[in-house]
């Protein structure tokens, strides 16, 4: 890395790199280059760069040097991650993310959000379509664009999941394309379906005073079930669709499953508000996706941390009333982020104690 006269001989140290933009990426309150710099030097007896090396550094290094080491963490412990009967459980999602305008990003086809027929926002608009293991508590895959298109996005990272797996989604995802992506990839979906959706099966279905039915749509064994919403007077009940196994569906397996999902929401609250990740620190799309996978990165590395230090629970589909801090703990990992790097043994003991405060 680049910075004073006695570093400008040094050469990229790719750990060193990495824990400057994870300082950066986890500072708050629009903590920027200065402090990053400062924690990832502090108490070594050399200058740390300039802000304005940094800048050039990032510059030349790709956005892939965080996204592989996003996919290779999640590769060293997939055989941590929770099942249940087996199956991977994924819930998939839309967020948008407000960017910095500027001709760059603009260039690369980013707009900023339709607020009337004539005019757009002015900060410009990221869609990131998101896969979140409900079970294991990490994102599992994650895809960007310049347009929204989260169908489209859902469709290819399916191809991808395993084959004893279950997606779910919600009402705006169900259609026949997601229905023939799962086909093709053997895998299982869950969807909760909308009054006046695409296919008009589940339209009739809404109608029909039956509870459940079984039916073939376009080779696919698609099983269409009602489970009750007393909390909804004006409906009554949900539908949604399937492909599992028969022995599988149940009305009370159908809700729990569902419920899952909501955990997909409460990871964009750690991305936007706990990681503050659209306080960006760069105005090019390199810089920008060095970033969202730095944060991905930090964010799964603390949950599998946690979640292979809890005891296993009996039924993955209960509800956890208690759990630890993410936050706290998130904070700490930071803290001893150097140490991780250099993997210094007996780093990570303290968690345990820290989970159950």
């Amino acid at each position: 890395m680049i910075g004073s006269k006695e570093n400008r001989s040094r050469k990229f140290n790719p750990k060193r790199f990495f824990h400057t933009i994870i300082q950066l990426v986890s500072g708050k309150n629009y903590e920027g280059y200065l402090h990053a710099l400062l924690k990832s030097f502090a108490g070594e007896d050399v200058d740390s760069p300039v802000k304005s090396a940094l800048c050039k550094v990032r510059k030349r290094v790709s956005f892939k040097f965080f996204q592989d080491s996003f996919v290779g963490l999640l590769l060293q412990y997939e055989s941590r991650r929770r099942t249940w009967n087996s199956l991977r459980i994924y819930a998939i999602d839309g967020l948008q993310l407000n960017l910095p305008r500027t001709e760059e990003l603009l260039e690369a086809g980013f707009r900023g959000r339709r607020v009337s027929k004539h005019r757009q926002a002015h900060m410009l608009t990221m869609y990131v379509t998101h896969a979140y293991d409900v079970l294991g508590e990490v994102t599992k895959d994650l895809r960007y664009a310049a347009g929204l298109d989260e169908i489209t996005d859902a469709i290819d990272m399916v191809k991808y999941f395993e084959k004893n797996s279950l997606t779910l989604y919600d009402r705006l995802y169900i259609s026949r394309r997601i229905m023939g992506a799962h086909k093709d990839a053997k895998n299982y979906f869950l969807a909760r379906s909308r009054r006046k959706g695409v296919i008009k099966e589940i339209q009739d279905f809404w109608k029909s005073p039956k509870m459940r039915i079984t039916l073939d749509a376009e080779g696919t064994k698609l099983t269409l079930i009602k489970v009750k919403n007393p909390n909804n007077k004006k409906q009554p009940f949900d539908v949604f669709a399937t492909n599992m196994p028969d022995e599988m569906i149940t009305e009370t397996v159908i809700k729990n499953l569902y419920m899952k999902r909501w955990e997909v929401e409460n990871s964009f609250r750690d991305m936007v508000q706990t990681m503050k990740l659209e306080q960006w620190h760069s105005t090019n799309l390199n810089g920008i996706l060095q970033e969202l996978y730095a944060v991905m990165y930090l964010i799964n590395f603390t949950r599998l941390q946690m979640i292979t230090r809890r005891k296993k629970d009996k039924n993955p589909l209960g509800d956890e009333y208690s759990k630890p801090n993410f936050k706290f703990i998130l904070d700490w990992v930071i803290s001893v982020f150097p140490k991780i790097l250099r993997k210094i043994r007996g780093v990570l003991v303290p968690m345990l104690t820290l989970m159950n405060l």
